[in-house]
């Protein structure tokens, strides 16, 4: 089976300029809001440290997969559509070879809070 059945769709969170209402200079705030959007999974770890960790409110990471033409790299943080869980990529994708059926990047990320 496609891994591309089991994408879901994702946003990546850009600095985005909100009016204030206030005359300039201040007439604009920034913050995080959707951007791109595109398809991917995240797949929580599932070892007994990670479910005791999150059990203890930690943050917990996991993988999160996507096609290898998505533009994500480290820190950037993308917000799940199903139910806005903003996730935090960490560090630098391994991408499956050439040779192999399924086309994908694998990198490791974590589960965050909204970010400001």
């Amino acid at each position: 089976m496609a891994m591309s059945r089991y994408y879901e769709r994702f946003y990546i969170q850009e600095s985005i300029s909100v009016p204030t209402g206030f005359p300039p200079p201040g007439d604009v705030t920034f913050t995080l809001g959707d951007g791109a959007d595109f398809m991917g999974v995240y797949i929580p770890d599932s070892s007994t440290e990670m479910l005791v960790a999150g059990a203890q409110g930690f943050r917990t990471r996991g993988r999160f997969v996507t096609a290898p033409n998505v533009p994500l790299r480290d820190n950037t943080v993308v917000r799940r559509a199903s139910d806005s869980v903003f996730i935090r990529i960490i560090g630098d994708a391994k991408q499956s070879p050439e040779q192999a059926v399924s086309q994908v990047k694998v990198f490791t990320a974590e589960i965050r809070e909204r970010p400001s």
